[in-house]
């Protein structure tokens, strides 16, 4: 079994208007945690992996290789909610082999 030789952990929040653009990682292994307050008071925020979105839920885990095309959704909330933290919040972690 090979070790993970290197890895890197980020702490994202997305608030209304972010997003993140179509990209690659340059690491071997990409993996996101998802976490935001409840009741959900946003919409938008998903993932998509090549053609395939995947819904940001509570709590959630997605671990895919780092070499596949994928993209954040826009984050839309009122502005509310945004003074209240309310937005998306991803851990995102990087492994490289």
């Amino acid at each position: 079994m090979q070790e993970s030789s290197s890895d890197k952990t980020k702490v994202h929040y997305f608030g209304n208007g972010s997003y993140y653009k179509n990209h690659r990682d340059g690491f071997v292994l990409t993996a996101l945690s998802w976490f935001y307050k409840k009741p959900k008071k946003f919409l938008g925020g998903d993932l998509v992996i090549e053609n395939l979105k995947i819904d940001c839920i509570e709590n959630r885990m997605v671990i895919f290789p780092s070499i596949l095309d994928h993209e954040v959704l826009m984050v839309e909330m009122t502005e509310e909610d945004e003074n209240q933290k309310n937005g998306r919040y991803c851990i995102t972690q990087f492994i490289k082999i």
